[in-house]
């Protein structure tokens, strides 16, 4: 585990109450509930019913209850020991939780049938490692569906709160980046389109479906300036791998 990893892992264990608290508001989850479910659920809904699904790396939970009421059988990891914690107490030990690593989980191969990660990739410098490992675990024809910051997000410049960024960083330029959330500083990687598709077709799946999701028209009123932000500006990526048979 890279030095990166392990001082993003500190923040969320340092503040993960505070995470949690700000994640149950309406306006401050905007980008989470209103951008990045419906991009995921389009992806996972029509595979969800009868499934064995993993939420890889769940955070404190937020979408436990949503998932769990849609799948056969519901498991859940998280490598944040406070995060967890969290779920864990908030739903009540509701499904089956591990706290694991995502590039080495405890899991038998050829375990699920969908593999769900939120916003999680783009904290890895080599996505190689998490994509071998669920590979291994998941069942030939299964699904991985995952999201990350966009990659043209990535690049753009940070402006003042009340302007829209206009800078382009090199994005050819896979460097790290920092950002911020609650007084915490977090280091994500960005990476070009060209390397996901090879990573995915590397490590035996085929991309099936890629979808760049934008907010609905009636949640303008939730956060107005969120809304006009994605609107303008793809703030993430979601795609379905489908395992290789």
């Amino acid at each position: 585990m890279d030095k990166h990893h392990v001082e993003n892992r500190r923040m969320y264990d340092r503040l993960g109450r505070d995470y949690a608290e700000k994640r149950k508001s309406e306006s401050q989850s905007f980008w989470n509930d209103q951008v990045e479910l419906p991009g995921v659920s389009q992806l996972l809904t029509p595979h969800l019913k009868g499934s064995t699904f993993l939420d890889l790396a769940c955070g404190p939970g937020l979408r436990t209850k949503y998932w769990q009421e849609k799948v056969e059988n519901y498991f859940a990891s998280d490598f944040c020991y406070s995060l967890l914690s969290i779920a864990k107490e908030d739903h009540n030990m509701l499904g089956k939780w591990i706290q694991a690593d995502a590039e080495n989980l405890p899991y038998k191969s050829k375990t699920f049938d969908l593999v769900l990660s939120s916003l999680l990739l783009h904290y890895f410098q080599d996505l190689n490692p998490i994509f071998k490992e669920v590979s291994r675990i998941i069942k030939p024809g299964g699904s991985f569906v995952f999201s990350f910051h966009h990659p043209f997000d990535e690049i753009l410049s940070h402006a003042p709160s009340d302007k829209f960024p206009v800078i382009l960083r090199n994005y050819h330029d896979e460097k790290s980046y920092q950002w911020g959330m609650l007084n915490m500083s977090f280091t994500s990687f960005h990476h070009k389109i060209e390397t996901i598709v090879n990573t995915i077709n590397n490590n035996g799946f085929f991309l099936d479906e890629l979808v760049e999701p934008r907010p609905a028209p009636e949640s303008k009123s939730i956060n107005e300036k969120a809304f006009a932000y994605t609107n303008r500006f793809p703030s993430f990526m979601a795609i379905k791998a489908t395992k290789r048979s």
